[in-house]
């Protein structure tokens, strides 16, 4: 507080833009402090369109990260096997992203068994994989000011009928999400479709959001949930992520990320996406 305090008191004008989401709490009691005159102005309404559209240096950058992911989802579909407990599968994706980067990455986000009573998300555990169980592995890395995002669900062992049919559906949904794409498409209308593609199918409502965009935050505009007006426009970069769960049996989450372009849009994600 005291640098910044620093840099203000010779500050001009009369109003001090602030975007207050990102903001600390502590720098912003500061900024009135410093200022109590001055007009603090909220800029969040002002960045987050801004942000949401990426310049090519900023898609290079989310490329990078999206390498990443690749190599640790590849590492997890070699670690899920019958005993194996989710930290297990953990730490080897976490190995083999680090190893590709050639340093420490912070990593996110969920690995977690089907057979969890909540098994949308979460830590893992000690938990460990009795053959037939599937898991979910949902991976995010910062690399360069950039975030990735990805999920997968892998089954150890044979999938059953129920999980291969959970799957399809599944994977139709991401496929429907991923044709819908493209400037001009509106959000809550690709989130509404996804919903009422698996609702049709006979199975739950997944209790997350379809999507989101993603860049500096692991979360930005646009978002993909019921009832948004956000329109798509040619350089954002989006996730979708449709999944089906029936707790303390089995869950099936499947994501990719995207460009979108001029003409539609661009898939970012390569990684593979069947159950074994």
């Amino acid at each position: 507080q005291a640098a910044l305090a620093e840099l203000w008191k010779n500050g001009r004008g009369g109003r001090i833009g602030v975007e207050l989401e990102k903001t600390p709490s502590t720098v912003v009691a500061a900024l009135w402090k410093a200022h109590a005159t001055r007009d603090l102005v909220p800029l969040d309404n002002v960045l987050a369109p801004l942000r949401a559209i990426k310049t090519p240096e900023e898609i290079s950058k989310l490329r990078r990260s999206f390498q990443l992911v690749e190599a640790g989802h590849a590492a997890a579909r070699r670690a899920v096997m019958a005993d194996a407990r989710e930290i297990d599968v953990w730490v080897a994706v976490q190995s083999a992203i680090e190893q590709v980067a050639g340093r420490r990455i912070p990593l996110g986000n969920d690995c977690i068994v089907g057979t969890r009573d909540w098994n949308v998300g979460g830590w893992p555990l000690d938990r460990p994989l009795n053959d037939g169980d599937s898991i979910i592995v949902d991976l995010s890395t910062i690399r360069e000011g950039y975030w990735s995002d990805s999920c997968a669900t892998y089954v150890a062992g044979t999938p059953t009928v129920d999980q291969e049919a959970i799957h399809k559906v599944v994977t139709e949904a991401l496929a429907l999400g991923a044709s819908m794409l493209r400037p001009g498409a509106i959000a809550g209308d690709i989130d509404q479709a996804l919903r009422r593609h698996i609702s049709k199918a006979g199975y739950p409502e997944y209790p997350h959001h379809t999507g989101h965009g993603i860049g500096v935050t692991g979360h930005e505009a646009p978002r993909f949930v019921p009832g948004s007006r956000e329109m798509l426009k040619p350089g954002m970069v989006v996730m979708l992520e449709p999944g089906i769960y029936l707790p303390g049996r089995t869950g099936v989450r499947l994501e990719d990320g995207f460009l979108i372009t001029e003409t539609g849009s661009e898939q970012l994600t390569t990684h593979a996406k069947g159950l074994v």
